[in-house]
């Protein structure tokens, strides 16, 4: 809904109604012209706001609240920068490629390697960086997987988990006390975004096969689940 030559009013769906459930927001503004974007805020909606001009690098974009409506109701007010071009917008933090490439340096430098388990669909490279004492065989390790990134492009943000989590068990291995030593026990995996098609092409969840791997896994399987189902296998 234009307000005016430079500001939009928008909805996840036609309908004011039907905004009630949703607190995701992923949308992509075409008209240059357009600096201001509001959105009624409802339930646990995020007032945080990013853009990206090709969903590989996400950068945070000023936002206020504002009243809007009745006396109750509020609006987040975004505030969008001078482009020539289409712009993305979510409403969370994306945990991005560019984010993920500096991930991984980091976590070769924290002891991990870093391995390539498949290529998407849409010839991507799907990310799994491991942590262990590789001098110890696997077997009998306990292992850690955190799978990040299997669905729409803002529900990847635990991929801001993984390097933390990598550079916490390699401090522990190597500090003084009763957790050293405990990559001879332990097997940490950390795959930053496996939907990587989803998240380069800011698709609703699923992968270019039309599979969801977040709710239906072994449904339709690509080359992203085949290929980390034996890399673990």
């Amino acid at each position: 809904c234009r307000v005016d030559s430079r500001t939009v009013l928008a909805y996840p769906s036609p309908s004011l109604a039907g905004t009630r459930g949703n607190y995701w927001h992923h949308f992509a503004v075409t008209d240059p012209r357009i600096r201001v974007v509001r959105l009624p805020v409802f339930n646990e909606m995020s007032t945080r706001f990013f853009w990206s001009a090709d969903h590989v690098r996400w950068s945070a974009l000023r936002c206020r609240v504002v009243p809007y409506g009745g006396a109750d109701a509020r609006c987040a007010e975004v505030a969008l920068p001078r482009r020539r071009g289409v712009i993305h917008i979510a409403n969370a933090p994306v945990y991005d490629e560019a984010r993920r490439d500096t991930d991984l340096v980091a976590a070769e430098r924290a002891g991990a390697i870093v391995q390539t388990a498949a290529i998407s669909r849409g010839g991507l490279p799907v990310h799994v960086v491991e942590l262990t004492n590789r001098a110890v065989p696997l077997k009998g390790k306990v292992g850690v997987v955190l799978l990040c990134g299997q669905h729409s492009p803002l529900e990847q943000m635990t991929g801001f988990l993984g390097l933390p989590l990598i550079t916490e068990m390699a401090r522990l291995n190597a500090a003084p006390g009763p957790a050293h030593g405990i990559l001879d026990r332990l097997a940490v995996y950390w795959i930053p975004i496996f939907n990587v098609d989803c998240s380069r092409r800011g698709l609703p969840g699923n992968t270019l096969d039309g599979a969801n791997p977040n709710r239906h896994w072994f449904k339709g399987k690509g080359p992203e689940q085949t290929g980390v189902e034996r890399f673990f296998l």
